[in-house]
């Protein structure tokens, strides 16, 4: 009798290991094929880092990067651009609306306060673009002028590093850089300070219309920075994710394959 209920209780446990089994399995053959949905957040007016093309759809040089690393890391996360506005980025983030900001975003002090940033991957110069008949010709020419920047934009915080923050009269804060050449096109503002390579492309793309030649570029830039991608608080899942994406794509070469198409040099960077 006793033999009999040792038999029971051992075909009991038998039972309920293989049941437990038969769950954990099925447990993830369905998690195989949930698909996750990655919401990267960028700004539709930043040529040649991220805007919409002709079909309106995402295009640039961070949106094929993006798409690039995520396909490297073989996840089976569909990747979402959703355009935002850029001067809200912090509260898309911090909302769930998005999951990351790669959109050409500088690493700042209040930003490392406020998200999880990435290692940098590429580095920017930001430049000071006048009329090309102003009377400027050096960053000391702005005491009392009139200058603009994108808002939201990291540009502000570098005016305040640099000496021209005593000497200009004004900052206007526009929409997208490119307002910010419209802006001192129509001698709104005298000064526009945005980023190198943003004028750059403008300058290859803008040949034929003459527009470009109205401009000109100070030799003394504003300020010096890097491009960073970040993430929510906390989520550390997802960052290193995107470094380790961000690193493989630097070693296959394909990162300054990317570069390359966009900038006709290579930008990209990575410290391993």
């Amino acid at each position: 009798m006793k033999f009999k209920h040792i038999a029971i209780y051992f075909i009991s446990v038998v039972f309920l290991c293989l049941c437990v089994f038969m769950c954990f399995i099925k447990g993830n053959k369905n998690k195989k094929n949930v698909t996750l949905k990655i919401t990267i957040g960028f700004d539709a007016n930043y040529p040649p880092i991220g805007f919409l093309d002709e079909n309106g759809k995402a295009a640039g040089f961070d949106i094929e990067l993006a798409n690039e690393v995520f396909k490297t890391l073989n996840l089976n996360e569909q990747i979402v651009f959703q355009p935002i506005d850029w001067d809200a980025k912090d509260l898309e983030l911090n909302s769930g609306k998005i999951d990351c900001v790669w959109n050409g975003l500088t690493k700042t002090r209040e930003r490392e306060e406020n998200m999880l940033l990435t290692k940098a991957y590429m580095k920017n110069r930001q430049i000071a673009v006048v009329n090309k008949n102003s009377a400027i010709n050096n960053l000391n020419d702005l005491n009392g002028k009139k200058i603009c920047l994108q808002k939201g934009s990291s540009a502000k915080e570098s005016v305040k590093k640099n000496h021209i923050s005593s000497l200009v009269k004004e900052i206007v804060e526009v929409e997208n850089m490119l307002n910010c050449l419209a802006e001192v096109e129509t001698k709104r503002c005298d000064c526009a300070v945005l980023d190198e390579f943003l004028f750059k492309y403008y300058s290859k793309n803008r040949k034929n219309d003459g527009i470009i030649n109205k401009f000109k570029v100070l030799d003394e830039e504003i300020d010096l920075d890097c491009f960073v991608v970040a993430v929510k608080k906390e989520n550390y899942n997802l960052k290193n994710k995107i470094e380790e994406g961000l690193s493989s794509v630097y070693w296959s070469g394909k990162a300054e394959e990317i570069s390359k198409k966009w900038f006709d040099q290579n930008l990209f960077f990575w410290e391993s």
